[in-house]
């Protein structure tokens, strides 16, 4: 077989499909957007609210909670005992809820109690 007939052969499709062209995008710049969307941008959120849940909470109830989530505006507080649970539903509801939200810039919508270890 000369150079000749190798011309002439059909082009394997795999050898086609693992040629780099430049319109190929690199992996890295097709999961950077969807990384920062569904990770790095929440969690920076969650920092952000964990940081005005410390100031704005009282130590002693602050204590007896754990922020576990923030999904879509709703920030989900695992609290330990439902005594501790009805205590922060009362401040919450006194207008600290409201204060976070203010302070948050827009990234909270409300805020879901739940008993920890309930689940």
């Amino acid at each position: 077989m000369g150079i000749d007939n190798a011309r002439e052969r059909p082009v394997d499709p795999r050898h086609v499909w693992r040629e780099r062209d430049d319109r190929t995008a690199q992996l890295d710049d097709i999961y950077a957007g969807f990384f920062d969307k569904r990770y790095a941008r929440p969690h920076r959120q969650l920092s952000q609210i964990a940081e005005i849940w410390s100031r704005l909470v009282p130590a002693p109830l602050a204590e007896k909670t754990a922020l576990r989530s923030l999904h879509r505006g709703v920030l989900t507080v695992a609290v330990d005992d439902s005594a501790t649970l009805y205590q922060l539903d009362r401040l919450l509801r006194g207008g600290v809820e409201q204060q976070i939200k203010r302070q948050s810039g827009g990234a909270l919508r409300r805020i879901k109690l739940e008993q920890a270890g309930g689940e």
